[in-house]
């Protein structure tokens, strides 16, 4: 869970960008017969990104059980840039690049631990769901309000980094 104000709500100046929330070393049965990690399982990997960015933003199962609301994806795309192996282990890093009352996107890049080298991207769509239904739904304003902080401090840091 991320640092709060005296809200409650993450504080900005405590929000990284890009957030580093999710490692994972890449077993050797993930791999294909060239060697490397099949193309599938990059998107698993992503997902346990996207999993980690849902229990800092506070979308947890507590969350889950106490409004009846969840999260699912819309879409996912992504871009392979370099080979990954048996054993590496990988990082990703995460930024959260749009939001509205329902939806919220995700960018992630998958760095190799040790080296930093970018090995994959990965843009992921995310919806606000009524579990009741199930529908598309506006987040409570409780989740929107801490989206809209990370938002906020990733979209300042984007900024920064234009110069």
């Amino acid at each position: 869970m991320p640092a709060t104000n005296p809200t409650g709500r993450p504080d900005q100046a405590a929000i990284d960008t890009p957030l580093r929330l999710h490692r994972e070393a890449v077993p050797a049965d993930w791999t294909d017969y060239n060697g490397h990690l099949n193309d599938g399982y990059y998107a698993v990997i992503f997902s346990h990104a996207t999993d980690a960015f849902l229990e800092y933003a506070g979308i947890d199962a507590a969350y889950r059980a106490r409004s009846r609301r969840t999260v699912f994806t819309g879409e996912m795309k992504i871009r392979y840039r370099h080979e990954v192996r048996a054993g590496d282990e990988v990082a990703i890093e995460t930024r959260l690049t749009a939001l509205d009352a329902k939806r919220f996107t995700l960018q992630h890049r998958m760095v190799h631990a040790a080296t930093g080298t970018a090995l994959a991207d990965s843009e992921v769509l995310n919806l606000s769901i009524d579990a009741t239904g199930p529908k598309v739904a506006p987040f409570e304003a409780e989740i929107h309000d801490r989206l809209s902080e990370i938002r906020t401090a990733h979209e300042a840091a984007a900024e920064d980094e234009k110069g």
